[in-house]
């Protein structure tokens, strides 16, 4: 599995430390700094990774990814890299991030919106309560 933002250290800075702390308590399984991965008993990992360096996941078979802040990846490396690291082993992609006018994660929302295949859940900041009226 991979998670992917725009630069590594962002991936790093938003999950690794969740990531450790989740998985820590599960026996056996590896969790390795330098190469922010996670190894699990049955040998499934979970890695992270650059939006902006992504040929380096050229290659790779993914059974899943998680994309964070999709409008700052280029469309080619979804094009022509994750894209086939899913397709092998019929994967799933799940996009997300803050959208910025009616880029890439705007379109995925408008096309989950009439696919049934796919699920969208927007949260609205003005709707969902989870940043306070007084914030906004």
């Amino acid at each position: 599995y991979a998670y992917i933002a725009p630069p590594q250290v962002q991936a790093k800075s938003i999950c690794w430390q969740y990531f450790k702390q989740a998985c820590s308590s599960i026996p056996d399984v590896k969790i390795n700094e330098s190469e922010l991965s996670v190894t699990f008993p049955n040998r499934a990992q979970i890695k992270l990774y650059s939006g902006e360096s992504y040929e380096r996941m050229r290659g790779l078979y993914f059974d899943g990814c998680v994309s964070d802040e999709d409008d700052d990846i280029p469309q080619s490396a979804m094009n022509y890299v994750i894209l086939p690291c899913l397709l092998d082993y019929s994967g799933w992609h799940c996009s997300m991030g803050t959208p910025k006018g009616r880029g890439t994660l705007y379109r995925n929302v408008q096309r989950a919106k009439t696919d049934d295949s796919r699920f969208c859940l927007v949260l609205r900041a003005s709707t969902s309560g989870i940043i306070p009226k007084d914030d906004l």
